[in-house]
């Protein structure tokens, strides 16, 4: 077992796309504090753009992510966790 790799439930190609993911939020975020402090005339347009979308990328990949897996269980025949009367306590 090397630096706990063995052990990890997520495969060589999820743990290079979260790296390639990480490089790029980090790269969203210096431009968007170079578009603030020296965007000169466009600067404010320029700023807002890079801060929705650093707000907005991770929302979209983590919807994504999340469809893809709702999918992907769907398709193996596990059900859905559904709530059923009793299961919060409440009758």
């Amino acid at each position: 077992m090397e630096n706990g790799v063995q052990n990890s439930k997520y495969n060589k190609v999820q743990r290079i796309g979260a790296l390639l993911g990480i490089i790029a939020l980090a790269g969203l975020s210096v431009a968007t504090l170079m578009a603030a402090l020296f965007g000169g005339e466009t600067g404010d347009e320029l700023f807002f753009r890079l801060l929705i979308t650093t707000i907005s990328a991770p929302i979209a990949i983590w919807l994504l992510v999340w469809a893809f897996g709702a999918l992907k269980n769907r398709q193996k025949g596990e059900a859905e966790p559904s709530q059923e009367k009793g299961d919060d306590g409440n009758g």
